[in-house]
């Protein structure tokens, strides 16, 4: 069966990487631009800890954090783009 492995950890990953997202779309569209970093720098915390405990073994962990970081970076930039594009609502 293809839900074999499924335990309650899994939903507790996706529920923390959905609240890590949901932060992120939050903290992008403050009007203090240092904000929307807080998650990628987070991130890259994360990564160089995996890395220096041997975690991160294989070329492919680190093309998919490398993917990870700069999602979470272009994210960040483009919310800062539209942000000065727009024309303050207040």
């Amino acid at each position: 069966m293809f839900f074999q492995r499924f335990d309650v950890s899994y939903l507790v990953i996706a529920m923390g990487l959905a609240a890590v997202l949901v932060a992120q779309s939050w903290l992008v569209k403050q009007s203090a631009a240092w904000l929307g970093g807080l998650v990628p720098a987070a991130y890259a915390g994360l990564i160089v800890y995996l890395a220096s405990t041997a975690r991160m073994g294989s070329w492919v962990d680190w093309v998919l954090a490398g993917i990870g970081f700069f999602a979470l970076v272009s994210w960040w930039v483009t919310a800062r783009r539209r942000r000065t594009e727009l024309p303050d609502a207040e």
